[in-house]
């Protein structure tokens, strides 16, 4: 969440309110509904599109969020019932 929220302010704060940037490539239009999805519509939006970034594929990461780690079995590859999506 923090990594969308961080994205929403140099996205919509910094780029598209405060350089011609956003007007000049998507247009004016654009723009304006963009700079009005801030907040909510944004975090649903954006959260969905880094969860699917981050989370697709085989990878350890995706397998398991904490795989860095063995202290906990459940979270690394000691636990076989992680890979009941890709079975």
């Amino acid at each position: 969440l923090s990594c969308v929220k961080a994205g929403e302010v140099i996205s919509i704060d910094v780029i598209a309110l405060r350089t011609p940037i956003f007007v000049k490539v998507f247009g004016s239009f654009a723009t304006l509904m963009f700079v009005q999805a801030r907040g909510w519509p944004y975090v649903i939006t954006f959260w969905g599109v880094f969860d699917i970034l981050t989370l697709y594929g085989r990878n350890a990461f995706a397998r398991h969020w904490l795989f860095w780690q063995d202290l906990i079995d459940m979270c690394n590859d000691q636990n076989p019932a992680a890979d009941f999506l890709h079975g």
